[in-house]
């Protein structure tokens, strides 16, 4: 039986500016659409999805009793109708990097084996020929060891970005604004990474070669990690963001090693 490989380009050469910041947008939506043909790869993706359920009830629980009193905090004295409306606006913005920060770090490290096997399953289905080594329990146990440390360095320095962030908070009114900017930044970055970080980090690639790849491909990262914020805004699609992020970069990572050069996926 033949193994086809979906989503993939052939072509030569390597997109740049819009357009490879589109290529990189459209590699979330081919994720979802991988999983519509592959729907054996499901259940892979019940684990995240309950990761990603609970943290979102939990911040939807402290968004209700805490919302008014961050307002007023952040924006005293602010009560006319539009100032208020801003005011909040603001404030559900940064409960929502809140809530994404949550997920990024304690969810993405608990979610971490399980969207490591469900990237290796998708990588097997569109690279067969040079699908990693695998198969045997010493095998799997390297590979989830490897993924979690991978996992805890990743997370350590979105940690650091987050607390040097934050005493822009102090700043009033503009400083709560320029939060949210620089944090919608950096999350964007860091989703790139860490959906690509699978297929990386399974190829034992250490901390600078995995940085350089990612600049030399910033515009298909920086969509791709567009692409993952603008589904996590989204009340229902957020929900299966944690699995359709290792999905997607997976396939994205693929794309790329088709279009470029099969040795540099470094076997």
């Amino acid at each position: 039986m033949t193994t086809s490989t979906p989503l993939i380009s052939s072509s030569s050469g390597r997109p740049s500016g819009m357009t490879a910041f589109l290529d990189g947008f459209a590699a979330f939506i081919a994720g979802v659409r991988f999983l519509t043909q592959y729907p054996r790869l499901i259940p892979y993706v019940l684990m995240p999805f309950a990761i990603t359920v609970i943290f979102f009830a939990a911040t939807s629980i402290l968004a209700i009793y805490y919302a008014t009193d961050l307002k007023s905090w952040l924006f005293p004295q602010w009560d006319a109708a539009v100032w208020s409306f801003f005011a909040y606006t603001v404030v559900g913005v940064i409960l929502f990097l809140g809530w994404l920060f949550g997920l990024v770090t304690v969810g993405s490290l608990i979610a971490a084996p399980f969207n490591d096997v469900l990237s290796q399953q998708v990588e097997r289905i569109m690279l067969p020929e040079i699908t990693p080594p695998g198969g045997n329990a010493i095998r799997f146990m390297q590979d989830v060891g490897h993924t979690l440390k991978h996992e805890t360095i990743r997370l350590s320095i979105y940690v650091c970005l987050f607390l040097i962030s934050l005493p822009l908070l102090l700043i009033p009114v503009a400083g709560a604004v320029t939060f949210a900017i620089v944090m919608g930044f950096i999350n964007i970055r860091y989703l790139a990474w860490s959906a690509l970080d699978y297929s990386m980090a399974r190829r034992r690639w250490g901390f600078r070669r995995k940085m350089r790849w990612l600049a030399e491909r910033r515009a298909r990262t920086v969509g791709y990690g567009a692409a993952a914020m603008a589904f996590l805004s989204i009340p229902f699609t957020m929900l299966f963001v944690l699995p359709m992020i290792a999905v997607g970069g997976t396939v994205l990572f693929c794309k790329i090693v088709r279009e470029e050069d099969l040795q540099d996926a470094g076997y």
